[in-house]
């Protein structure tokens, strides 16, 4: 399940793509996380717009599982490139705490 908040603050074109990437990044984040496929995923679109023309776009992502949350926030000038720096880097919090236990090194026998 996704929840967006501040989506009111962009337009319809930008809606449409972050919903997409959204929809794509989160079915790759759900299968690296294993036996918790009742994940959730919040995300708060914030729009700081400075004197000028340009707007600066802050994502904060949280991802919750039932026993735990992950959360990852990033800002950009392009609203595209700040939404997938922050899904990679909830994609890393995600591999490093559901990664697989090592196995341990095979011993030389001589």
């Amino acid at each position: 399940m996704i929840e967006y908040k501040g989506l009111k603050k962009l337009n319809t074109l930008q809606i449409k793509d972050i919903q997409a990437i959204s929809k794509t990044e989160f079915t790759k984040i759900k299968r690296e996380i294993k036996g918790n496929k009742n994940a959730s995923l919040f995300i708060d679109i914030h729009t700081a717009e400075k004197t000028g023309n340009r707007i600066k776009y802050s994502y904060h992502l949280k991802v919750t599982c039932p026993n735990t949350i992950l959360t990852s926030k990033e800002t950009d000038w392009d609203h595209l490139k700040a939404l997938h720096k922050a899904f990679d880097n909830i994609k890393v919090e995600v591999t490093h705490k559901f990664k697989d236990e090592q196995t341990p090194r095979k011993k030389k026998v001589f």
